[in-house]
């Protein structure tokens, strides 16, 4: 299972938080439940362009102090490469959350943090099988963090 990425976009208006994967757009190799809550990569993943992302049905609504979202891993595969972060409307749903700009991400193989790069930086536990992840967005503080 691969996290949600919702899009992050500034709005003065109000608006609904994600609820489900967007459907409609996501990187190759993923198979999507019809809960469009559950989500199985069944690409080759053995390079770094292997990858299949997914955002969010709807932005990230910002006007709120906090905005939180977990996911919990079914099944880590075969090489563990499984990220949760948060990306903007422009990230290539072929990278790993964190890797472009725009994005930040938390990699369960290596337990790194990212944000504009591919080394990232010493941050939490690695996470695989059976393991619940969460990530938030402080707007208050203007903070990204995952737990």
């Amino acid at each position: 299972m691969l996290g949600l990425q919702p899009t992050v976009q500034l709005s003065h208006a109000a608006a609904a938080a994600p609820d489900a994967f967007n459907t409609a757009q996501h990187g190759p190799g993923l198979e999507i439940g019809k809960d469009k809550l559950s989500l199985r990569y069944v690409g080759d993943g053995r390079h770094d362009n292997d990858v299949g992302s997914i955002q969010g049905n709807r932005a990230v609504p910002t006007q709120q102090l906090l905005y939180y979202f977990e996911l919990t891993v079914v099944d880590q595969g075969e090489l563990g490469r499984i990220a949760i972060g948060f990306s903007d409307k422009s990230f290539k749903l072929t990278r790993q959350p964190g890797w472009e700009s725009g994005s930040y991400g938390y990699h369960g193989d290596d337990g790194r943090k990212f944000h504009h790069s591919e080394k990232g930086e010493e941050y939490g536990p690695k996470y695989s099988t059976g393991d619940t992840v969460g990530a938030c967005l402080h707007f208050g503080r203007q903070e990204v963090f995952f737990k």
